[in-house]
């Protein structure tokens, strides 16, 4: 089975994207655990090299509110976007014998940070 960390950045390369995945920093405790990159963040790939980078934050299609809700209390996240970056949740779920992966925007606007349908969500 492929995770959906994996089926994301294939999912990416097929767009042309160059991805950089190693963002999960293993802290070494009693267990070792892991942290994603400002909190949210599980890998970040360029759509676009003019505009920025794209942040992701995978996951099931169950788990999509519950990151979306962590992602707008995110103190970290409205730095990550005023400095010209995106940050989008994809949620995969299996529709059939496919899989379809679902993408959400949060953006920053004066008013604090707002989820909205992907400008760029592909049409798997």
């Amino acid at each position: 089975m492929v995770s959906l960390t994996k089926r994301t950045m294939d999912e990416c390369r097929k767009r042309g994207w160059y991805v950089h995945r190693d963002l999960v920093c293993e802290v070494m405790t009693i267990r070792k655990t892991r942290r994603d990159f400002l909190g949210v963040i599980d890998m970040v790939t360029f759509p676009d090299p003019i505009y920025g980078c794209l942040g992701i934050q995978v996951t099931a299609a169950g788990s999509h509110a519950a990151r979306r809700t962590k992602a707008l209390a995110n103190p970290h996240l409205p730095y990550w976007l005023k400095g010209g970056n995106y940050f989008e949740i994809w949620s995969w779920r299996k529709k059939g014998r496919i899989w379809v992966v679902r993408e959400e925007e949060i953006t920053w606007t004066p008013r604090g940070l707002e989820a909205r349908p992907a400008p760029r969500a592909g049409s798997s």
